[in-house]
């Protein structure tokens, strides 16, 4: 998909977007040919959620500790009880 079709569709600026793919391209994770934007290989192996082998989780639960890690040092928080999701059940 092109940056500015993609970006019309997520409401977002071109610019800030097109900046963002190709720093994505610059590690790998798209590739750009003739202006339109595809996934690599090993994004679509494993950051891909219709992949077997999908991994994006991870960077998810790390992007949520470290929100929480700020959180807490701002001392704005309140305890909440962990709950644990794996495979689709509650732990």
């Amino acid at each position: 998909m092109g940056c500015a079709k993609l970006a019309d569709k997520l409401h977002v600026q071109k610019r800030s977007l097109e900046m963002l793919l190709n720093a994505l391209c610059a590690m790998e994770l798209l590739d750009k040919k003739d202006g339109l934007y595809f996934n690599t290989a090993e994004s679509d192996t494993f950051l891909s959620k219709k992949s077997k082998r999908y991994i994006g989780y991870i960077i998810m639960h790390h992007h949520h500790l470290l929100e929480a890690r700020d959180i807490r040092e701002s001392g704005n928080c309140i305890e909440l009880p962990i709950v644990l999701i794996f495979e689709g059940k509650r732990y």
